[in-house]
């Protein structure tokens, strides 16, 4: 194995595709279950390695990201972009893969999410 991590790190002929704040192809999807529904907000439960050797989470938690899935349309068809934009709520670090390589696991919700965490929330009105 060499120190640095292969070429091919890059997603431009992928299925799935990640953008975050940590830069272009920093993060290399490998796994990912969405969960949706009608009137529900949406889950995403994402395995992805990173080429730094160690994210902090202040780097990612909090921070939007965006993530696009090829689905096919059709037998014949080409494939079309389903994109998903939201916030990292959760990120667990996994081991390391290789030298310059670690995976890690995170949940992407939606900023609507963000209401869910309020509580004892009233409006007043015509008080003073």
């Amino acid at each position: 194995m060499t120190d640095q991590p292969s070429s091919d790190f890059i997603q431009a002929s992928r299925v799935l595709k990640v953008k975050s704040p940590l830069g272009e192809d920093q993060l290399l999807p490998e796994r990912m279950e969405i969960s949706e529904g009608v009137s529900q907000l949406f889950e995403i439960q994402l395995n992805v390695r990173a080429k730094k050797e160690s994210v902090k989470p202040e780097e990612l938690i909090g921070r939007l990201i965006d993530v696009s899935v090829e689905v096919q349309q059709g037998e014949d068809g080409g494939g079309v972009r389903r994109p998903f934009n939201g916030l990292v709520t959760d990120l667990h670090e996994g081991p390391p893969i290789t030298r310059g390589l670690r995976s890690y696991a995170m949940t992407i919700r939606p900023q609507m999410w963000l209401l869910s965490r309020r509580s004892d929330c009233r409006i007043w009105m015509d008080k003073t």
